[in-house]
């Protein structure tokens, strides 16, 4: 009898633990609209992103992703990739409804095509590490359901602005 109520006792501490903690794992995608900034003249931009991450509470945690964007006309184009960590930091306003910010490194790689391709120094790709930062807001329809829309900058030319998925575990 004593070994039910331990038992017991010791399942609602647990439990109790895991929910005040409100953190774990995720991964996620995401579309939009890429936003180079020294080709804002440029028709065509595209933007995408796999991310994941670990929330170790309600309020801190750490993402890792990569995000392509994609700017072109008739004569250029000029791709970014991206590899970024960073540290988030998430308000929740409601139960279901959040707003966060992410500051961190991004590693990124530059590809310049068509007539223009001297741009980038005279060179077809490039690559540098910079700071990233980027601000979103985020709606949970279920515990482990989500959608977002965020901007991300992940170089001082280069940012994505999206919406996307992520699922929680």
């Amino acid at each position: 009898m004593l070994k039910k109520y331990w038992f017991a006792t010791a399942a609602l501490v647990l439990s109790t633990t895991v929910f005040a903690a409100d953190g774990g794992g995720y991964l996620g995608l995401a579309a939009g609209m890429s936003d180079h900034s020294n080709n804002g003249n440029l028709a065509n931009k595209t933007g995408f992103k796999l991310f994941g991450g670990y929330m170790f509470n309600k309020n801190f945690g750490l993402e890792g992703g990569y995000a392509t964007t994609k700017s072109s006309d008739d004569n250029f184009e000029l791709t970014a990739d991206s590899f970024y960590a960073a540290a988030v930091a998430n308000w929740p306003v409601t139960g279901a409804f959040d707003l966060y910010a992410k500051a961190g490194l991004g590693f990124n790689t530059f590809d310049h095509g068509g007539i223009y391709g001297d741009i980038g120094g005279g060179q077809p790709s490039t690559s540098e590490t910079s700071a990233m930062f980027g601000i979103g807001t985020r709606y949970r329809f279920t515990p482990n359901f989500s959608v977002q829309a965020e901007y991300e900058r992940y170089h001082s030319d280069t940012g994505l602005i999206s919406a996307g998925l992520t699922i929680s575990f």
